[in-house]
């Protein structure tokens, strides 16, 4: 699943156009050996815009791979990612300086290695929220937040997930800060298999002409995203976490090693640097309906007869006491009964969630459900 969002027409942009020294044909390298033109992706002998394009296509979705991956590595700092394209308009666009060597004659890279800090930015924090659910939920969403002290110009998260338990729909910007300073490139796929699976999420704040170098202003706990998961119908109660993780190569066709490693990573103009992570989880839970204590899955007379037999007569137990808590306070005793019997015959008020619609209980207090729905 691959999605682009508000992508202009590229036809507009690739105008500007670098000539270089003559193109030749080499084979796919990834180290330091390889002769290459940093920034000439499809190793035509000409830099313009279509290499920008084919850099993110070759990123995130495994298209336009480059002969010599290095090529790609726009920036210089070992490792092939967005703001390798940030620079790459900023020189050709904004006055910023020209690609590192080897740029206008091809050659082998004088400064392998990586340069990005591998300690963590403290400036900079991604976190993924948690979620209450139950076997077979779904639109079940978990809030994405990034916590920037400074203007970044975008960031790429990879997380990993339980692919047997979560299926992953969606991952929608929608209604966030992140829509309002309208981010021109937002793309999110979910590679949705069984055991470990990963996904990413990642945006680019200013994509395409005209270029004004916008950003997403700081801020604490900004929700940039929703993650949107539907539970597996065989998931037995539990957790099941949610993560960052770096050096992640998204499935392809392609042999894992011609495609790209991708990293956590906030890109502040053309440079990029490792933020802090806190990872989430989903809760799964039984499902019940308030107020259904016999689990008919009807709420009526039957219901507070049964708990008042469980009280008083000695009857069987409820087998899921947070579906008999009629009243949401934690215990299950005669006022459930008279909750219940006031709101079928005088008209009180209903019981809280989840009802009448199967769900889970918001409120994680001591009473169980050992049979849900």
């Amino acid at each position: 699943m691959v999605h682009k969002e508000s992508m202009r027409n590229l036809a507009a942009v690739t105008s500007f156009v670098f000539v270089v020294a003559g193109a030749g044909a080499a084979p796919f390298a990834r180290g330091q050996d390889c002769t290459f033109r940093r920034g000439d992706l499809n190793n035509n002998g000409i830099v313009d815009f279509n290499d920008a394009v084919n850099l993110l296509a070759y990123i995130f979705i495994g298209e336009s791979v480059p002969p010599c991956r290095a090529a790609g590595d726009v920036n210089d700092n070992g490792v092939v990612e967005m703001s390798d394209y940030l620079y790459f308009v900023r020189y050709a666009l904004g006055g910023g300086a020209e690609p590192p060597p080897p740029f206008a004659v091809a050659g082998t890279d004088p400064t392998p290695g990586t340069t990005i800090p591998a300690d963590r930015d403290a400036r900079f924090s991604y976190q993924i929220g948690e979620a209450i659910g139950f076997a077979s939920n779904t639109g079940l969403k978990i809030p994405l937040l990034l916590s920037n002290q400074e203007a970044i110009s975008g960031f790429q998260m990879v997380i990993e997930y339980n692919g047997s338990l979560l299926r992953i729909d969606e991952m929608l910007p929608d209604e966030t800060p992140l829509k309002e300073a309208n981010p021109e490139y937002v793309i999110h796929q979910a590679f949705n298999r069984p055991g470990t699976s990963y996904a990413g999420y990642s945006a680019l704040l200013d994509f395409a002409t005209p270029f004004d170098f916008h950003t997403l202003p700081a801020g604490q706990n900004q929700l940039v995203g929703n993650i949107v998961v539907s539970i597996s119908l065989i998931a037995d109660p539990g957790e099941t976490e949610l993560k960052f993780v770096d050096g992640i190569v998204f499935p392809d066709e392609d042999p894992p090693e011609r495609l790209v490693p991708v990293e956590n990573l906030v890109f502040l103009g053309p440079t990029a640097v490792r933020p802090q992570v806190t990872n989430g989880k989903v809760v799964i839970r039984k499902a019940f309906i308030r107020g259904d204590a016999n689990q008919d899955k009807r709420v009526d007379i039957s219901d507070p007869i049964f708990i008042l037999r469980y009280i008083f007569s000695g009857g069987a137990a409820p087998r899921c006491f947070d579906a008999a808590d009629n009243n949401n306070d934690s215990r299950m005793d005669i006022s459930d009964p008279i909750f219940l019997l006031n709101y079928l015959f005088r008209g009180g008020p209903q019981p809280s969630s989840p009802f009448p619609i199967p769900g889970v209980d918001p409120d994680h207090d001591t009473l169980d459900c050992a049979t849900g729905l």
